[in-house]
């Protein structure tokens, strides 16, 4: 049988195929770098991080993300890696407009409001910056859970194996890829701290401080400007309605949908846009 991956994970019979041809044999070097291919559990992978440009692109593209830093595109991105500014995260605090406006339908203006959108997310928190860092099997809710019990990056970069997989949440698997994975990046951490991106712990005596928030539907500003809102002011993000959520951010507190109701039957406080603003302040 012919199958496919829909949507990129469930497995579809597509045909019966009663003559198969030739076998296809995997490929063994990367199209991109020309570089040996490894296994990787069930992916075949390209480890050539520091000559690979869709390696490197990806990186960068994974550090704007894990940010949600506002107008940078993969196509910035893409030019910026080609025209060779950019090798890893600390070069794009090193940027210059000027570099950027040059570079093909960029301008000043383009330039100058991209680099502040990327610099007005300083400080970053320290599961974001550890999140941000790419390291496989060591996302935002493990990184959560490792500052939890270690609050500063000194303390996590000597922490043992066994104490990061000791943590709840984290386990053997997190905490080999966690432990080894910053080991690995001890000079790129460096770099990122020379250019001024220093994590910080979470806001304790912020305005928000110990309160959670998950923000639901369409509203007027970008989500991610939002749940920066919530962040630089002490609180933390929930992604969905638990007993442990104070408040749902909505565009009506009364809808009927369902998030609005398990939010009620919880004792959850719902805003609307303009609630959630004022409370800020």
């Amino acid at each position: 049988v012919l199958i496919s991956r829909r949507n990129d994970v469930i497995p579809y019979v597509e045909e019966v195929v009663k003559s198969a041809g030739k076998k296809a044999k995997p490929p063994t070097s990367c199209n991109i770098c020309k570089a040996k291919l490894e296994r990787v559990g069930e992916y075949i992978s390209c480890r050539n991080y520091t000559a690979c440009q869709a390696l490197i692109e990806g990186r960068i593209e994974n550090w704007i993300a894990a940010l949600g830093v506002l107008e940078w595109g993969d196509k910035l991105i893409n030019q910026l890696v080609e025209a060779d500014l950019v090798a890893e995260p600390a070069d794009l605090y090193k940027l210059k407009p000027a570099q950027i406006a040059g570079l093909e339908r960029r301008g000043m203006t383009i330039a100058t409001k991209v680099l502040d959108n990327l610099k007005a997310l300083l400080p970053l928190s320290l599961p974001k910056f550890l999140a941000a860092l790419g390291i496989e099997n060591l996302g935002l809710q493990t990184a959560k859970a490792i500052a939890g019990t270690f609050d500063t990056l000194e303390k996590i970069q000597a922490a043992k194996e066994a104490e990061l997989a000791a943590i709840p949440g984290v386990g053997p698997s997190k905490g080999k890829a966690a432990f080894e994975g910053l080991a690995s990046r001890k000079a790129e951490i460096k770099r990122l701290l020379a250019v001024g991106v220093v994590p910080v712990a979470k806001a304790a005596g912020g305005k928000l401080a110990g309160k959670t928030f998950c923000f639901t539907g369409a509203l007027s500003r970008p989500r991610k400007e939002l749940e920066q809102l919530v962040e630089k002011s002490g609180g933390t993000l929930l992604s969905g309605v638990t007993k442990d959520l104070n408040y749902l951010v909505m565009s009506d507190p009364n809808s009927g949908s369902s998030k609005a109701e398990k939010a009620k039957k919880y004792g959850t406080e719902c805003l609307d846009e303009a609630q959630f603003m004022a409370l800020v302040g």
